[in-house]
């Protein structure tokens, strides 16, 4: 269905209110809003001031590319009263002579003058141009890494999605994004939504939270997203059995606890996180069941981490080093670490300072630990149908579908055959630091976020709450959603 999206061009009047005969007028406050009924309504709504009552008010369209037409009185006659208010109309722009398609520009004119004849030619007070948004918005949900039964790890997850509004082609416009929405059934309570966080303009991140009792008699969980202008993309079954129908309710015998940790405080923003890491054997808390979601990572501790996502378990752990590159003098043979750090060395996951050290129990900064989750996309040693997979596995993630797109139709995966899609809004990482690319594609597919709208602090240490958050949106399951071809 075609939709309509408003720009608003450099100044709200492009031409500038005149002084009638008999009385002054001008248009302020004068946004066009846009409805979400049939497909050509439009509705806009703006406030006048003016001089003399009995003036009129007239609302004109015209489409502009490729060459202007004639305007069309779309709205108006209206009788002005008194000397200010507001003014609301909406129009058909098929039934008014406008007729326009996908991508196309309108004009928009709102006129003031001291009488009724519908003539464009003078008084203009504001003018505006909209696109044509028929366009839906990109992006992908989220459902929590699962284990073998594919039923969720513990009795709370997250389910998230990131999205955004593309410009339509040829418009002059990005229209945005209005909703990620999620929908579930079954014997459980879905707990309120996190906040969405804005990532960029026009991009959207959403998650939400849910509290399954130990048994449950069914779960189905979908979700979609849906633009400003009302384009809406189909629900997609995130957790459940998918059907013709859509997203099925699942019979689950039980749902598997996760650990409680005395320092991980019940309705913090990490809970769900720390205890969900927790419970699929990546993470492990110190003793006195504490966590320490607030203490640094430590760089030995995100090596076993990369190596357990990429597949590996403690048997499989070298002995020794594989080769004289992961040779480090600061990592002990017989330290609980060392495995772990040969292991994600061999596999490109992680690399050391240089004159054969590691720092295998230095802090982990934010500029390192997006270096590292880039290698692990890199490296194709994601898991299958995660976020961060690869084609070739089974659904490739976010990155390659969403984030970036492969600059020619092979299917072979080659990450140096990819286009970055909009740089990091962040004046602290340049285009010359190591994680620069790491950064801006984490960034843009919604695995990590800034400390501000413009700073991401990449020599800040990590924190093992948020270490266990970035690793949760990294590996989640995933679902993607209109990605380009």
């Amino acid at each position: 269905a075609l939709k309509f999206l408003p720009m608003i061009v450099a100044a709200l009047a492009l031409i500038p209110a005149l002084v009638l005969a008999a009385s002054g007028a001008t248009i302020t406050d004068a946004p066009v809003a846009i409805t979400s009924g049939t497909a050509t309504a439009l509705q806009v709504n703006f406030s006048a001031q003016w001089d003399e009552s009995g003036s009129q008010l007239e609302f004109y369209a015209r489409l502009k590319n490729p060459t202007p037409a004639a305007w069309n009185l779309i709205a108006g006659p209206t009788e002005l009263t008194g000397s200010s208010g507001s003014w609301s109309a909406s129009a058909n722009l098929d039934t008014s002579g406008v007729s326009p398609g996908d991508g196309e520009v309108i004009e928009l004119l709102a006129v003031v003058r001291g009488s009724a004849t519908p003539t464009p030619s003078a008084s203009v007070a504001a003018q505006w141009e909209v696109v044509v948004d028929d366009t839906e918005p990109q992006g992908y949900l989220a459902a929590p890494l699962l284990d073998d039964n594919d039923l969720p790890y513990a009795r709370q997850f997250v389910a998230y999605g990131v999205a955004k509004d593309p410009q339509p082609e040829g418009g002059p416009a990005i229209s945005g994004m209005a909703a990620i929405s999620f929908q579930a059934s079954g014997s459980f309570s879905g707990m309120a939504n996190i906040e969405p966080d804005e990532l960029g303009p026009a991009t959207m991140k959403a998650a939400k939270v849910y509290d399954l009792p130990a048994y449950v008699t069914g779960l189905a969980l979908e979700g979609s997203l849906k633009d400003v202008v009302d384009n809406k993309t189909d629900a997609e079954c995130l957790i459940g059995t998918e059907s013709a129908e859509g997203c099925d309710p699942a019979d689950i015998s039980g749902v598997n606890g996760a650990p409680a940790f005395d320092d991980v405080a019940a309705g913090s923003w990490y809970e769900p996180y720390v205890r969900y890491m927790a419970a699929a054997k990546y993470f492990s808390g110190y003793g006195g069941n504490k966590f320490g979601p607030n203490d640094p990572l430590l760089r030995g501790q995100l090596a076993k981490l990369l190596v357990i996502a990429a597949g590996y378990s403690e048997d499989d752990l070298p002995d020794e080093p594989g080769s004289a590159a992961c040779v480090f003098v600061d990592v002990d043979p017989d330290a609980w670490y060392a495995g772990w750090v040969w292991q994600a060395c061999e596999l490109g996951l992680m690399k050391g300072y240089g004159n054969y050290r590691f720092g295998p129990n230095d802090p982990v900064t934010r500029g390192q630990i997006a270096q590292a989750l880039y290698n692990l996309y890199q490296s194709g040693n994601a898991p299958d149908g995660s976020v961060l997979g690869v084609p070739g596995a089974d659904g490739a993630g976010a990155i390659h579908d969403w984030g970036w797109v492969p600059e020619d139709d092979d299917d072979e995966f080659d990450p140096d055959a990819l286009i970055l899609l909009g740089p990091e809004p962040f004046t602290d990482v340049a285009a010359t630091d190591y994680y620069y690319e790491a950064v801006s594609q984490l960034y843009n597919v919604g695995i990590i976020s800034g400390t501000s709208a413009t700073t991401y602090e990449p020599a800040r240490n990590v924190t093992r709450a948020e270490a266990a958050t970035l690793l949760y949106r990294a590996l989640g399951t995933y679902y993607g959603i209109n990605v380009p071809d």
